[in-house]
């Protein structure tokens, strides 16, 4: 039996790692609102009017991912619903519409959500920012390690930006008293 926390984990790489496409009668919808009860309205893209209809969120999204307005899904149809008339399968992100564009299995009704690759969607860190030494240059001398050392100090420095600090209360303070 595995725990809440690994049911999550599994849940979550799934959604991010995986290439989804709409098989077997899926389709691709953009969410409009949430209304209650793990119910979202969304515009599918089958169909030339916009017919807003309700989808359901599965047991195992829920508390797990969030969908807001503007996400796009994909959705199983359910022919035995009157007012719920799909299920919520896959919740897409920007890469995931990239793929799809990429194999020419976008809609076209959906066209305007797709947003080219830029420098900084392609990886999370910046050449600007240095990394954290590795544990192979903690083999350096003792001197190398000691200016090491202090080089992450100066750059991990946390400052918390909503409190003053000693020297500026001290400026502060100092100030006042020669005012008056």
């Amino acid at each position: 039996m595995s725990s809440k926390t690994t049911k999550k984990k599994h849940v979550t790489r799934e959604a991010i790692e995986s290439d989804h496409i709409p098989t077997n009668g899926q389709f691709i919808a953009k969410v409009i609102a949430a209304r209650g009860n793990n119910l979202h309205e969304v515009v599918p893209e089958y169909g030339d009017r916009d017919e807003n209809i309700l989808v359901s969120m599965p047991l195992k999204f829920r508390k797990t991912i969030w969908i807001k307005r503007d996400n796009y899904v994909i959705c199983d149809p359910i022919d035995e619903g009157t007012k719920v008339r799909g299920e919520i399968c896959v919740c897409l992100l920007e890469d995931h519409i990239r793929h799809l564009h990429e194999r020419k299995l976008w809609p076209a009704k959906f066209e305007n959500a797709v947003k080219p690759a830029s420098k900084t969607d392609q990886s999370y860190l910046s050449a600007d920012i240095p990394l954290p030494p590795s544990s192979d240059e903690d083999s350096q001398s003792e001197d190398e390690d000691g200016a090491s050392k202090q080089q992450q100090s100066d750059l991990f420095e946390t400052v918390n930006m909503n409190r003053m600090n000693q020297q500026e209360e001290q400026e502060l303070t100092s100030s006042e008293s020669e005012d008056d």
